[in-house]
């Protein structure tokens, strides 16, 4: 209750322990190597006053995809976990519960492939990395396609734009282009082509909690729940390959372990009164969390602009402008949050309750960056080394070219980067600046209101009809998620970009019914989300660089409107049919956004406004469905279960700068079908368990993850789905489970 969110919570309650000796041991054998093992026990210390719980956990699987850069396996898993949990009934009245947990995790995250997007820049511009000289290209790009004149005629030396050097212009960069294509052909053969150092996400996680509940009344319980986690991420656990190539065109790591620990204390009480007619919860909740994201580091290879030539002091000379994106940012933030909550359903009549229930939330953001950047100088300083008889202007790596004295056919990118070593994590050793540290704080505070008004339809209405009880609600309700400050961005504040709280207004109509002897449920829910200041990733330019940065940022308005539906039928003892089904309507309603743009970058221009209302947000699918069908046999030779699931996801939107609209059908995940299944057999006495399973039988390919960015980075990087797996489960259970 006491922590503030928009969209609802997910409350996890772990079974305590029981007051007899008992439990279970697994095990779990599949392809892909899979063997995980678990095992709990319940042990009573004394009689049932004091009650012991102990859970252990082993999970590992090789991964599905091989990185033939660097020959290692991805997307794996490899966890241990274990916990404790006691329970002392101190008194009649008085209960404690404890818990401690630890899970070890030392896996190979997600890769992912690169596929190639097009014309999805201002004004039929390519995207940013489109546009530009990489290492490997030998012909400069044409970076201005909207003037109307294509790239093959300004090759021609009487357009009046060809370089005085050069040979002909390209469209786009084909050693981008073909490094993209190399990893994208790879699709569907288990394997991918991504130029990073080793991944290794590694978690160490410890949390624990207690919770002392005392029964003050028949009507009256007071609880205190207390919480305390710390968690330590490190290895480069980013998947930080933006572009999914091979090339090095645009690359984030996080070479520094990102600590955080938190604890929180909630004071809460809960009852009836007026003859039980009132049910009612309330209370008092504070966090405060600590954070420090170790050293995000930018290390991008070298690429280029070439411009057309001109005359200065009577010579012929060629513009190359030389980019890259590097540096380094350790990100501290203190989060205190305090709230105070209470919600009751009152029983108006017999039939009609009414619900009401507010939270007043307030959190205080204490945010430090600590940021080193590319020195431009020493940058310029070193490239003026190797092009020797050519100008550098020492801010912004512009170099000058006296005509005839360099060629792009030359490769001058690949020049450029030869200037540079790798140091022992993989990263180009490029000039920084000594480190800058801002810091800002802000709090925010909001009040959440919700109402809800609930009929139950009288029994005599529905007497001698098929519907054995039915009920409906209407409630309104609202969400707020706190503002805070981003480490970069377009407009910034001390090294940061301000983001507003986030608040969303939700109505919504439901219905339950059951029918047919109880054997039909029916469930269905209406819904219509107003989300204010919605905080979204999205791609913004650089302020100094103009190199696109992934950044949290505000859409001023936008909506969902959606229904879902859940359908159970049990149309004989043994059989269990259930299915579901949700339609999403989901779109910016206003937001005014910035492009992405290379001529802007290059001319230093304001970048372009443009007006994204009425685009759908990522990575919502509008259309999902499941079906489930579950049939039990039980005889002397024990109880069989059979289980078959389908599983349907509609198409799903990902692209996140604003370009990618425009090129909808290029930053779309298709939408894709998965067929899960599992056979089970339980002996009489129900102590042994043997299971076969699969998943994903038909081996649907299909994505998930990343991101499409038309119009920054130029391509949509996807994560490959789980393939078909399947196994087999051992269980033996001991006394109470």
């Amino acid at each position: 209750f006491g922590k503030n969110t928009t969209g609802g919570a997910i409350v996890m309650t772990s079974k305590k322990p029981a007051e007899s000796f008992g439990g279970h041991i697994e095990t779990r054998l599949g392809n892909y190597n899979r063997r995980d093992a678990k095992a709990v026990l319940n042990l009573p210390l004394i009689d049932d006053k004091l009650l012991s719980k102990i859970s252990l956990a082993s999970i590992k699987r090789d991964g599905y995809l091989d990185n033939l850069y660097n020959g290692q396996e991805t997307n794996s898993e490899d966890r241990l976990a274990g916990a404790l949990q006691l329970t002392w009934r101190a008194t009649d009245s008085l209960v404690i519960d404890s818990f401690v947990y630890y899970g070890k995790t030392r896996e190979v995250q997600q890769a992912s492939r690169c596929s190639w997007m097009d014309k999805g820049g201002y004004e039929g511009q390519d995207a940013l990395h489109h546009n530009r000289m990489w290492a490997g290209d030998t012909a400069p790009v044409w970076l201005y396609e909207f003037s109307g004149l294509s790239a093959a005629a300004a090759s021609s030396p009487s357009s009046g734009f060809a370089p005085i050097n050069s040979g002909n212009y390209t469209e786009i960069s084909p050693t981008y282009k073909s490094n993209c294509d190399a990893t994208e052909a790879l699709a569907g053969r288990d394997k991918v082509q991504l130029s990073i150092p080793r991944m290794a996400y590694n978690l160490d996680n410890l949390m624990a909690g207690i919770t002392v509940e005392w029964e003050v009344s028949d009507n009256l319980t007071l609880k205190s729940i207390t919480g305390y986690g710390d968690q330590k991420l490190f290895g480069f656990p980013n998947n930080p390959d933006n572009d999914g190539t091979v090339g090095r065109q645009s690359q984030i790591y996080r070479l520094e372990p990102s600590d955080r620990d938190q604890i929180s204390q909630e004071l809460q009480f809960s009852g009836s009164a007026f003859d039980d007619r009132l049910q009612f919860t309330g209370g008092i909740f504070g966090m405060v969390e600590e954070i420090k994201d170790g050293a995000q580091t930018n290390n991008d290879d070298i690429s280029a602009f070439y411009l057309p030539g001109g005359m200065l002091g009577g010579l012929p000379f060629d513009i190359m402008a030389f980019a890259t994106r590097t540096g380094g940012e350790i990100y501290e933030m203190k989060n205190t949050t305090y709230a105070a909550f209470f919600q009751g359903s009152y029983d108006l009549s017999d039939n009609l309750a009414l619900t009401m229930g507010v939270r007043w939330t307030r959190e205080k953001r204490e945010q430090t960056l600590t940021q080193t950047l590319l020195d431009p100088v020493a940058f310029d300083g070193i490239l003026a080394d190797v092009f020797s008889g050519s100008l550098f202007l020492g801010s912004g790596s512009l170099a000058l070219f006296r005509g005839g004295a360099h060629t792009p056919s030359m490769d001058l990118v690949s020049m450029a980067q030869s200037a540079f070593s790798l140091d022992a994590d993989g990263l180009w050793n490029y000039p920084l600046t000594d480190p800058v540290t801002d810091d800002i704080e802000e709090s925010w505070e909001e009040v959440s209101p919700m109402a809800s008004i609930s009929y139950k339809f009288p029994d005599q209405w529905l007497d001698g009809s098929l519907i054995n009880s039915a009920m409906t609600y209407v409630t309104y309700s609202e969400g707020f998620k706190s503002g805070t400050f981003q480490p970069n961005g377009d407009v910034s504040v001390n090294g940061f970009l301000k983001v507003e709280p986030e608040t969303v207004t939700n109505y919504e109509l439901g219905f339950k019914i059951d029918g047919f002897d109880r054997r039909v449920r029916l469930n269905t829910a209406l819904f219509h989300m107003v989300f204010d200041q919605m905080q979204l990733i999205q791609v913004v330019p650089d302020p100094i660089t103009g190199n696109p940065n992934v950044v949290l940022k505000n859409a001023d308005k936008s909506f969902i409107d959606g229904i879902e539906l859940e359908l159970t039928v049990l149309p004989m003892p043994n059989l269990a049919i259930n299915a579901s089904i949700s339609y999403n309507k989901y779109e910016f309603d206003k937001f005014d956004d910035l492009q992405l743009s290379s001529y802007h970058i290059l001319t230093q221009s304001p970048p372009p406004a443009v007006d994204r209302s009425d685009e759908n947000f990522p990575e919502v699918p509008e259309k999902t469905f499941s079906l489930g069908v579950q049939y039990s046999w039980l005889g002397d030779f024990g109880t069989v279960v059979s289980r078959l699931d389908y599983h349907y996801t509609g198409e799903i939107y990902m692209g996140l700068d604003a370009g990618s609209w425009g090129i909808k059908d290029q930053s779309t995940f298709d939408s894709f079908s998965l067929i899960n299944a599992r056979v089970a057999w339980l002996s009489p006495d129900e102590n042994w368990e043997v299971a076969l399973w699969g998943t994903n039988l038909t081996d649907e390919d299909y994505f998930m993850g990343a991101a499409a960015v038309g119009d920054s980075v130029g391509t949509f990087p996807k994560s490959d789905s789980l393939p078909r797996m399947y196994g087999v489960e051992l269980r033996y259970n001991l006394g109470s489970r």
